[in-house]
């Protein structure tokens, strides 16, 4: 091994970030988010609130991370039959994935609603009874926007695989900051501090129909879009 001279490709690099800015966008939206729905929470709820969130964001992560593990195994073998033409097998992943995250996502829902208690209760003492019945409320509400995050994941990775990811940047933006920020008002406006655990949810489907429209719109012209790049 030996050092040698190199030179940094600036078209190479400029593609690189571009490709890689939506991941980061969401990393980066995470902090802000938490931060808004724990001033949110203390403000309309009270401090107890903050032990609920806590709860929902363990299990949030897990979540996330499952479906994400379901998109990054379904992008290198995308990118690679996009880049050599085959867009057919790069339709049957999609359509694969999406399947996967949609089996994944109601088995991750069914556990959650039904195993409810048993969850909390490892973060909440069942004997503090009002602080443990309220914790399985507020977690089987946002329970049901485990149907809709994976879906959107997905199909935010699957641009960045087909090297679209001016659209996976507005799903990211969109689910990781914006449409969340605005449904956290919005929420707070007509329910008042109960609105706040309904927010994900809200956000996550107007999210899904955001991907879903671009999805409609892109799937069928990869073929045309691949002669492009060309």
């Amino acid at each position: 091994m030996n050092f040698s001279k190199f030179r940094i490709d600036f078209k190479t690099l400029r593609k690189i970030v571009f490709i890689g800015f939506p991941d980061s966008t969401t990393e980066l939206s995470c902090g802000i988010v938490v931060l808004l729905f724990n001033l949110s929470l203390t403000k309309y709820i009270g401090e107890n609130a903050l032990i609920y969130y806590s709860v929902i964001n363990y299990i949030n992560t897990l979540v996330l991370m499952t479906m994400m593990g379901i998109t990054q195994g379904m992008q290198p073998l995308t990118s690679f039959y996009y880049g050599a033409g085959n867009i057919d097998n790069v339709k049957k992943l999609l359509k694969m994935g999406i399947k996967a995250t949609i089996i994944a996502s109601v088995a991750v829902f069914a556990i959650c609603m039904a195993f409810s208690g048993p969850i909390v209760s490892l973060f909440i003492h069942p004997e503090e009874t009002m602080l443990f019945n309220e914790g399985v409320r507020v977690f089987k509400i946002f329970s049901i926007s485990f149907l809709l995050v994976g879906i959107n994941v997905i199909i935010s990775g699957f641009f960045v695989s087909v090297e679209k990811p001016s659209i996976s940047t507005v799903i990211s933006l969109g689910r990781g900051l914006v449409i969340v920020v605005l449904s956290l008002i919005s929420m707070i406006l007509i329910f008042g501090g109960q609105g706040i655990w309904m927010t994900t949810i809200v956000s996550e489907f107007i999210c899904l129909i955001l991907s879903l429209v671009f999805l409609k719109k892109n799937f069928s012209t990869l073929d045309s879009n691949l002669n492009k790049v060309a």
